[in-house]
């Protein structure tokens, strides 16, 4: 560890320790470095804030014109900067065809002079010792460039990374392509990271690791191509003789009815409470090849403690959807999250691992 990022901890330790009564106790030296210190928070707030308004005028641009529904294929990125002018030290890049991810990467990155500002060391642990005998940008960008030739780029808070991309490729006067880029940040609705991945039960287990980051932004983009490509199949089978006479042969109206004693919750009655569904208000719509009698899932999740419920409200915790689901009650969902809710969404691969139907 250099002695210089010892130092900035050893004087933010006692920044938070000092008051009135012992400020006449410390060193004049470390009261000076506090203020230094102070000062450096207060930059570094400051320059946030000048982003933050240069993001939110810029983000509107940022999701192209491009459908996304002929999208299967493409890169989401994550990068950690060293310096409140937004230097690099770190990118992660996960690549996704047919909607699979099939390839990850994880770079470290020298800063200029391998200098990093005292505020970022925080956010992601990275400091001037781990990057020292690593590559700069400039030397890093032949071994990446042609991720971004042709290929849709996607990030959460998209305004943030492609500004990191070309302040870094102007300041080694390097040529980047033409981007199309979408941002799952805006996408919905200006969630964090973590809570987008806890909609969709996506694991981040360290936020602020650009390859932890870049891999959740892509199951979640993942995520949502597949839900609007299912909305936009369900219209069209709904539409479709093929899909009436599907219908009428094993997905009849009385399949889709729950009983109102299914409807009743009975918590009483729970084996194991430790499970995923108890004391949760859930929500079934679509059909399910596991379960063609929707009957039969809402008792198993009685069974489980859930409360089941026939239409969606803001006290909704759960939504399991199966094909043919009622695209009013998704675009619901989306209207409740995006005021603040957190309904979170099962397909009927997710709702079998919850219940321990399929080896995970």
């Amino acid at each position: 560890m250099s002695d210089y990022f010892e130092d900035y901890l050893r004087i933010y330790e006692i920044s938070n320790s000092i008051n009135e009564q012992n400020i006449d106790t410390f060193p004049l030296k470390d009261l000076q470095m506090i203020t230094i210190l102070l000062k450096d928070i207060i930059q570094r707030q400051s320059i946030e804030i000048k982003e933050l308004r240069k993001e939110i005028k810029t983000t509107k641009s940022l999701n192209s014109d491009i459908n996304p529904l002929s999208i299967t294929s493409f890169i989401a990125i994550d990068f950690e900067t060293a310096t409140y002018k937004r230097m690099a030290c770190q990118l992660g890049i996960v690549k996704v065809e047919n909607l699979q991810i099939v390839d990850e990467m994880i770079y470290l990155i020298q800063p200029p002079n391998n200098y990093y500002d005292s505020g970022c060391l925080n956010v992601h642990g990275i400091n001037p010792s781990i990057t020292k005998n690593s590559p700069t940008f400039r030397d890093l960008w032949p071994e990446i460039k042609h991720y971004f030739n042709d290929t849709p780029v996607v990030a959460h808070n998209a305004a943030f990374d492609i500004d990191v991309l070309k302040t870094n490729c102007t300041y080694y006067n390097l040529s980047l392509p033409e981007l199309t880029t979408f941002c799952t940040c805006q996408i919905h609705n200006n969630l964090t990271l973590p809570d987008t991945c806890a909609l969709y039960n996506i694991e981040l287990r360290n936020h602020h690791d650009a390859l932890e980051d870049a891999r959740a932004c892509a199951k979640i983009f993942i995520h949502h191509l597949k839900v609007i490509n299912s909305l936009k199949s369900s219209k069209v089978k709904e539409n479709s003789q093929a899909r009436k006479e599907k219908n009428s042969a094993y997905f009849k109206p009385a399949s889709r009815t729950i009983s109102s004693e299914a409807l009743k919750q009975d918590l009483s009655s729970v084996s194991n409470p430790d499970n995923y569904f108890y004391n949760k208000k859930v929500v079934i719509t679509g059909v399910f090849e596991t379960f063609p009698i929707r009957e039969d899932l809402a008792l198993k999740l009685k069974e489980m403690g859930a409360d089941v419920c026939t239409s969606i409200s803001k006290k909704t915790n759960i939504v399991i959807y199966g094909e043919g689901f009622g695209p009013a009650k998704m675009q619901k969902v989306t209207d409740l999250n995006s005021e603040g809710c957190n309904i979170t969404l099962l397909d009927e691969n997710e709702l079998r691992k919850k219940l321990n139907l399929i080896t995970l």
